[in-house]
């Protein structure tokens, strides 16, 4: 779609039609980047004259936090939090709700977006809406100090990717390499999982493979085998399979990082698994119920089928099954 089309629709007089096309993309960011090229496109409009367009794209924007590697929310973030005290208390409401979803996001923004709330005044808005906005702050502030408390800190600077042209990165894909992994990979295994499985870790509160210790991916290597998927030599995903019982096999983790995802490496990464494991009858695997993007591609794409449902931890999951 054109950015042109993409600004005149979430502008466009018929309020009913911009708030539909503005959740698709909030929809649709929570699973997906493809809307993050119009990242810039979309901060021009969060000074709009419409309240009812700065409240889209607020929202928007914080969709699309957990895409930013390329830090563009730095340049945007002093305006975005403008917006906690904006001449309209629905904005205002809507500007400090979007805020947890950026923290969690970014959350080196916790501090300055914890400061700017609790410094806010809010003596312009009418009694009827300012405790509205207060009860907010105290939502977001929650969200943000439970998420600084319970988040282990993780070192994942020397997880770099090479940059791609389009070309190049359509050549690399034609030539993933998977290589298996030993116990001298697991800090990299570390940052493959917690950039693949942090969105799950905030939206369930829990997820067994973010967070893990050294000592603990040691193990897991030896007792789960891995191999690390490489797209032109840099680490992008991890697909890690064993052996359960005689020629049934258990997918224990299939993670890309997000930056990859919805380039066809999955696809790859299963028919990896059924060539190196050649006497296989049976692969079987979880998923969460409500991944429905994963459920697709694991069914539509990968010709795998549900068998049954049950709880891990929280979380309800459904087990698949692949027959030869």
């Amino acid at each position: 779609m054109m950015k042109e089309n993409i600004i005149a629709n979430l502008t466009v007089k018929d309020d009913k039609y911009a708030c539909a096309f503005a959740d698709k993309i909030i929809s649709e960011s929570q699973e997906t980047d493809k809307w993050y090229e119009y990242f810039d496109d979309f901060t021009s409009l969060l000074d709009h004259p419409k309240s009812l367009v700065r409240n889209r794209v607020l929202y928007i924007l914080a969709a699309n936090a957990q895409w930013d590697e390329e830090n563009h929310f730095d340049r945007v973030i002093a305006d975005f939090l403008t917006h906690i005290t904006d001449e309209k208390p629905i904005t205002a409401r809507q500007c400090v709700k979007a805020l947890a979803q950026v923290g969690l996001a970014k959350p080196q923004y916790i501090p300055r977006i914890l400061s700017c709330l609790q410094s806010a005044d809010l003596s312009k808005y009418k009694d009827s809406m300012r405790p509205l906005i207060e009860k907010d702050i105290v939502e977001t502030e929650k969200i943000l100090t439970d998420f600084q408390r319970r988040t282990p800190r993780i070192e994942t600077s020397r997880f770099k990717i090479k940059k791609l042209s389009k070309n190049e990165l359509e050549n690399a894909l034609e030539e993933l390499e998977f290589r298996q992994a030993d116990i001298t990979d697991a800090e990299l295994l570390i940052e493959i999982y917690n950039a693949s499985f942090y969105n799950d870790y905030i939206k369930y509160g829990e997820c067994p493979a973010y967070g893990k210790t050294k000592e603990v991916m040691e193990k897991s290597i030896k007792n789960y085998p891995k191999f690390i998927i490489l797209c032109d030599g840099s680490p992008v995903g991890c697909v890690s399979c064993k052996k359960i019982e005689e020629r049934v096999y258990e997918v224990g983790c299939l993670c890309v990082i997000p930056k990859f995802q919805g380039k066809g490496i999955g696809t790859r990464a299963i028919e990896f698994v059924k060539s190196f494991y050649k006497d296989w009858d049976k692969f079987t695997l979880i998923t969460p119920m409500d991944k429905s993007e994963n459920i697709k591609f694991y069914t539509e794409k990968c010709g795998f089928n549900i068998v049954s449902t049950e709880r891990d931890g929280n979380v309800e999951v459904a087990r698949f099954v692949l027959e030869r």
